[in-house]
């Protein structure tokens, strides 16, 4: 049922089918505005009342409709929640935006897009020749953050722990952004993180050169503190050959400049396209040979 219910998803995102409406942020900001009151900041209680209340009453309707109509209802519910889990329009569309601006040598708009996709760095402090790079790292760990450990979850533990994963992604980088972010919200996103990151690291270095970025997961994913955001940055870095771009390619008017400046950051994309895809086949392996359903 995970396996159907997934690739249903993804062909239906795939082919914009689906209505920024059923994204998973349009949903989030409508349940935020309900349990928070906008003119004062949320309280621990209310923000571990907004984790977990999304994923329980999933959790109760789905045990409601178990068996009904031969399973039919609830693997239209799985679906229906993939499909809003791995809903997130803003982000393509800042990332399209970005290589537009990019293709069209707009360093601003490149910067203002890049901002959108990284809202917890500074990216005025990194230089335009380091860039594409940089974006290219933060696209891996995107790709990694918002669609392949949902995948894992929904997979292994099922839409349930998909939702509670997604609801405490959502929390723990809107805490960050206030600079209000408690021990305890940190705490649990790094545990939830922490075997997922190193699984979808290492398929980093399968689709990738593997003995280039061996030694990187090794240092990486074998030391007990490193955050998933360094595991999956510089595994995914390690294992693609990047082309080096000086400053003055960056600052030249020559032809070629918009493709040296996004090839970066287009390379890696790659690298996260063809590791998704080989999760989605380790996840029909193990579907086929009757380790998860």
């Amino acid at each position: 049922m995970a396996l159907f219910s997934l690739l249903l998803a993804l062909l239906l995102e795939r082919m914009r089918l689906v209505s920024d409406k059923l994204g998973y942020q349009a949903w989030h900001s409508k349940f935020q505005a309900i349990v928070f009151d906008n003119d004062r900041p949320p309280s621990d209680a209310r923000t571990l009342v907004a984790i977990v209340v999304p994923a329980t009453v999933l959790y109760l309707l789905l045990s409601a409709v178990e068996g009904l109509l031969w399973g039919s209802v609830s693997l239209a519910i799985w679906t229906l929640v993939a499909v809003v889990l791995l809903n997130h329009a803003p982000i393509r569309e800042n990332f399209s935006q970005y290589i537009k601006a990019a293709c069209r040598k707009d360093s601003q708009a490149c910067y203002h897009y890049a901002q959108r996709l990284d809202p917890h760095t500074d990216i005025e402090s990194i230089e335009v020749k380091h860039l594409g790079r940089y974006i290219g790292e933060t696209t891996a760990w995107i790709n990694y953050r918002y669609f392949a450990a949902v995948v894992i979850y929904f997979a292994v533990l099922g839409p349930v722990a998909a939702l509670l994963y997604s609801s405490l992604r959502s929390y723990s980088d809107s805490r960050r952004l206030s600079n209000d972010a408690p021990a305890w919200l940190t705490t649990a996103m790094s545990l939830a993180d922490w075997i997922p990151s190193r699984l979808v690291s290492f398929g980093y270095m399968l689709a990738g050169h593997f003995s280039s970025a061996w030694h990187t997961w090794q240092k990486q994913a074998l030391h007990i503190d490193s955050s998933a955001r360094n595991i999956i940055g510089e595994v995914a870095l390690a294992a693609e050959a990047l082309p080096v771009s000086t400053q003055a390619e960056c600052n030249s008017d020559a032809p070629q400049q918009a493709v040296i400046c996004v090839e970066s950051t287009v390379t890696l994309l790659k690298l996260a396209r063809r590791n998704f895809i080989l999760l989605l086949v380790v996840i029909s392996l193990l579907t086929i040979f009757g380790v998860i359903q």
